[in-house]
């Protein structure tokens, strides 16, 4: 069964490519059930830059339909926001990197959500 914030984590991966050409592969490759060959075994960061997408796009998803409930399309700030909140303890979230994926899975929300 797919996650339901899986076609949000892999949009933000591709408007990330730019920090790592490989990022859409290896967001994948956290969503996917592990079977066959991974590329985990590549450096640290894309590794942890893929989990973080994927991490921050569960939150998103979470967060975003939490405040959409009552009706309303939830606003962007308190979106960006809540999710920066909630993602804090993700390795990663606070950094340069971690308020790009944040700013892209909420504009993949927006368009997807």
């Amino acid at each position: 069964m797919t996650a339901p914030y899986a076609a949000i984590a892999m949009s933000a991966a591709q408007s990330l490519a730019d920090l790592d050409p490989l990022l859409p592969a290896l967001v994948g490759s956290e969503l996917a059930p592990a079977s066959g060959p991974s590329l985990r075994s590549r450096s640290i960061d894309p590794i942890s830059l893929a989990a973080l997408v994927v991490n921050v796009a569960s939150v998103g998803w979470t967060v975003y339909h939490d405040l959409k409930k009552d009706g309303r399309e939830p606003d962007r700030a308190a979106v960006v926001l809540r999710i920066r909140e909630r993602a804090a303890d993700l390795a990663g979230a606070s950094d340069v990197h971690g308020a790009r994926v944040i700013e892209a899975v909420v504009a993949q929300l927006d368009r997807n959500g």
